[in-house]
């Protein structure tokens, strides 16, 4: 019946809450070596991307909020660990959807040039205030969100995102507007994992994305 069918969303979106507090709280207590048995490899972003939406559907969906991809057919292959780069945009994926208005649209966006390759989370919520943008991501930071505040969460999703894109050689900044929404941007310098090896090595200065210690 829809009842049930309902009841079982509700269950599946609970449970995908507390599937990231978990992963959350449990690098956090490894925090000295927290990414000790994360191999790295080859990386497709674009599928990390699909799956990340498809898995958020229904949060969004609750919310009436609209959840978009955009991407060209490029190569978005980087060197990475695959189950921490779906954790980064679990995360910016989460806390867009939390802090977006209702009726509101959540893009997450794929850009690759010769030299760098970017992964961005957009919303049209409430934004960040000013004041708090330079600490965003610090752990247990739990900035004031007016009518959102009762949204909760332990303050280290953000954080974690940070160690993250630290441990992949990327950086990920914020921008937004009060009241306007807020984008999450992680960025890749150097040259994406599936172009050719050759070109890289005819240029002493190139950086490539397959190397995750730049």
């Amino acid at each position: 019946s829809q009842n049930q069918i309902e009841f079982l969303d509700v269950i599946q979106n609970n449970a995908g809450r507390m599937k990231r507090l978990i992963e959350n709280i449990a690098q956090f207590v490894h925090e000295d070596e927290p990414f000790a048995n994360y191999p790295m490899g080859e990386v497709d972003l674009r599928e990390v991307a699909f799956s990340a939406v498809r898995s958020h559907t229904l949060s969004a969906g609750d919310q009436g909020i609209e959840l978009e991809l955009v991407c060209h057919d490029v190569d978005y292959r980087i060197v990475g660990c695959e189950v921490l780069l779906e954790r980064l945009l679990d995360n910016l994926l989460s806390n867009a959807i939390k802090f977006s208005n209702l009726g509101g649209k959540v893009i997450i966006r794929l850009d690759q040039t010769d030299q760098q390759c970017s992964l961005a989370v957009e919303d049209q919520g409430i934004g960040i205030d000013p004041k708090d943008l330079a600490r965003i991501f610090e752990r247990f930071l739990q900035v004031h969100r007016g009518q959102k505040d009762h949204a909760g969460g332990l303050g280290i999703g953000l954080s974690i995102c940070k160690e993250i894109a630290d441990y992949h050689g990327a950086r990920i900044e914020v921008v937004s507007d009060l009241g306007q929404g807020s984008t999450f941007t992680v960025t890749w310098n150097g040259r994406p994992a599936g172009t050719d090896r050759n070109a890289a090595n005819e240029d002493p200065t190139a950086s490539p994305l397959s190397d995750p210690a730049m």
